[in-house]
């Protein structure tokens, strides 16, 4: 199964907040749409990084309620790791776990295509893995 796969299933909608924005309001977008991360747009409309509940928690631990003065580009996370619909499900989780990061842009041809999100990937190789065992059984049953 690829990444593309997924994004098919779930969409590609993706939220996204511009930089100079303050971190209230882009926690406060996250929790409107009940979402664990949003991308981050520079002035011209370009990936600059990504904004998670985690920056979010560990900034606040850092500044306190202050932080939420604060502006995203101080709290988001400027080191980008994205992926293509063509890269393999099980290669992403296991890049996703070793980097200890939960959501993952995916860029094509230059242009971001959708987010995936840990869950999202585990929810369908779960589905994947049901299906190979049906059939596996089915395989059985009529031999």
């Amino acid at each position: 199964m690829r990444v593309g796969d997924v994004l098919k299933r779930k969409g590609g909608e993706i939220l996204s907040v511009r930089t100079n924005l303050s971190v209230r309001e882009a926690a406060a977008k996250m929790a409107d749409a009940n979402v664990g991360s949003l991308l981050c747009l520079d002035a011209g409309g370009n990936p600059a990084g990504i904004f998670t509940e985690r920056d979010l928690a560990r900034l606040v631990a850092r500044d306190g309620a202050e932080a939420l003065e604060l502006r995203v580009w101080d709290a988001m996370t400027k080191d980008l790791v994205c992926c293509r619909s063509s890269d393999r499900l099980e290669d992403m989780l296991d890049l996703m776990t070793e980097r200890r990061f939960r959501h993952l842009p995916v860029v094509d041809d230059g242009r971001i295509s959708g987010l995936v999100s840990i869950g999202d990937l585990v929810k369908a190789r779960g589905e994947e893995a049901r299906k190979e065992a049906g059939a596996l059984l089915d395989y059985v049953r009529a031999a």
